[in-house]
């Protein structure tokens, strides 16, 4: 939803009016760290630590 929200509609793509800065900051920090947030937590603490290597298991 965060990343709908921060596309034309609030930049002002086609609006007269353009979102006030600092919401704009918030949306945008807000998608930056959506990964860290959400999608990081939803690995396990495992498979973040081989990600961070570059390691991954071939066979369990």
């Amino acid at each position: 939803m965060s990343q709908a929200l921060a596309g034309p509609a609030l930049k002002g793509g086609e609006l007269a009016v353009v979102s006030p800065t600092g919401e704009m900051a918030a949306l945008a920090k807000l998608t930056s760290n959506w990964r860290s947030v959400i999608e990081d937590n939803a690995t396990i603490v495992e498979e973040r630590a081989d990600q961070k290597r570059g390691q991954k298991k071939l066979f369990e």
